[in-house]
């Protein structure tokens, strides 16, 4: 899908056009939503650009992220998406930035990205270069991973009381529980891991324009650009304190495993050396010999009986005094 923004009345207003038609020559952003080959085409006829494949677009190499073509610059980098649901993602976004126009290239739907066109179409003074809509969109998508930050925080801070409430409790916590807690951390550390990934990789792209050519932008721009990246830094240090606390938190869950399951150990062990006593006492009367005296008493049975029972009480009773029990 072709997206183009231009200044209608005073407003930065979208429009889907096909690729054969002409690409308004005041449109100030051109989003590539998902695009077919002749859209591709098309944009790169109008601009005499190449633009990257969706494989080009996820190589992990900076210099196939990070590059500047004639004045125009080409930044890649990891946008969070699906976010809200149990499989969040992060996918390339290549974010073009020419003298005349701002285009961005994306095979994925991340919200802020329509979030922001709307937020343009009502704004009565909207941005009026490519770079100011460039430095918006950054915004926008810092924002959004900020609204996770804080749901991500306010989950994490749920489970912990959860998973320590039930390590208070005396009754045992069932493994279906066990796997529950896992999942939760399981899904949380998922969404921490994206959320990183979408913000070292969008520190680099916020530095990019004044590391290749410095002179080239305005003092507003650089002030924004500045703004950006403390951003970008906060929520990176307040991730990384969220994994972390993940971390402790899977720690202390596979603590609780262990020792849920050392109890039911002991308790095997205790019984089985209770039961010891008696057992070698039955084994050693339930012997066949001919000349065995108890066998003839009249009170021999109750006596093994007793026996068994006295021999049996002798451990329980010790483990009980050292509080194993």
């Amino acid at each position: 899908m072709l997206i183009v923004h231009r200044l209608t009345q005073g407003r930065l207003i979208g429009e889907t056009l096909a690729p054969e038609a002409a690409l308004p020559a005041e449109a100030l952003w051109v989003d590539l939503d998902r695009p077919d080959p002749a859209e591709v085409a098309a944009i790169e006829a109008r601009f005499g650009l190449s633009l990257p494949s969706e494989a080009e677009m996820g190589e992990i190499e900076v210099s196939n992220r990070l590059y500047d073509e004639d004045g125009v610059l080409f930044m890649t980098a990891m946008i969070l998406s699906e976010a809200d649901t149990p499989r969040p993602l992060s996918r390339a976004v290549t974010f073009i930035l020419t003298p005349d126009c701002l285009v961005t290239l994306r095979h994925s739907e991340p919200r802020p990205f329509a979030a922001y066109a709307r937020r343009l179409a009502a704004d009565t003074t909207p941005p009026r270069s490519p770079e100011h809509i460039l430095c918006g969109l950054w915004q926008a998508i810092i924002g959004r991973s900020a609204d996770v930050v804080e749901r991500l925080q306010g989950e994490i801070e749920t489970l912990g009381d959860t998973i320590f409430a039930r390590a208070g409790e005396a009754r045992p916590v069932r493994p279906a529980e066990f796997r529950r807690m896992l999942a939760a951390l399981g899904r949380a550390n998922e969404l921490t891991a994206r959320l990183q990934d979408s913000q070292f990789s969008l520190a680099r792209v916020i530095g990019f324009p004044e590391q290749t050519a410095p002179e080239r932008w305005s003092s507003d721009y650089r002030l924004m650009a500045h703004g950006l990246r403390r951003d970008v830094t906060a929520l990176t240090e307040h991730t990384e304190f969220l994994a972390g606390k993940i971390a402790f938190l899977l720690d202390a869950t596979l603590g609780m495993i262990s020792v849920e399951q050392n109890a039911i150990i002991r308790i095997l062990s205790v019984v089985a050396t209770v039961l010891l006593p008696p057992t070698l006492i039955a084994s050693v009367y339930g012997m066949n010999f001919t000349h065995m005296p108890e066998l003839g008493w009249p009170l021999g049975y109750p006596l093994a009986l007793a026996l068994m029972v006295i021999s049996a009480l002798g451990p329980y009773l010790f483990f009980k005094a050292r509080g194993w029990l």
